[in-house]
């Protein structure tokens, strides 16, 4: 995924050892003392981009399961300890995908019956033409709705 960094994304962050003896002073210093889960060197965790720097350096707050919460500053992206990287996503479905996603949501809306009240067929029966027609549809909703051209 290849995208451009800002305030309040959500990325992935690799802990470095260093980062590791932060967390456990930072759980030590709190009244009283913070639990936190084990953790690794290595370990990827959430983290919310507070600050970009020039290029690719990004300021990051570390979310972890517990009240400690650490600040790292100028973390480049990469794949080592130290790093950040987006998450992976999921691909968004196709006009063909969202076409037949929405004749059916049609069918179960209208208890499988046509607008003139005949029973609709199966999605493979109605043929390209009714299947173009619904996936031109699908694709300006989609752009229609931010998604761009799928």
């Amino acid at each position: 995924m290849s995208s451009t960094p800002t305030l309040g994304r959500i990325v992935l962050y690799r802990l470095a050892d260093t980062d590791i003896s932060y967390i456990r002073s930072l759980a030590a210093a709190t009244t009283p003392r913070a639990p936190i889960a084990e953790l690794h060197e290595g370990d990827t965790m959430p983290a919310v981009v507070v600050r970009v720097h020039q290029g690719d350096l990004l300021n990051l707050r570390i979310i972890l399961d517990g009240q400690v919460t650490p600040w790292v500053t100028s973390r480049p992206a990469g794949t080592e300890r130290g790093t950040w990287s987006w998450p992976s996503r999921t691909p968004a479905p196709d006009a063909a995908d969202l076409a037949r996603i929405g004749f059916l949501a049609y069918a179960a809306h209208t208890e499988g019956q046509t607008w003139d009240g005949w029973e609709m067929p199966v999605w493979d029966d109605v043929g390209s033409r009714v299947q173009g027609a619904w996936a031109a549809a699908a694709a300006a909703i989609s752009r229609a709705a931010g998604g761009g051209e799928r």
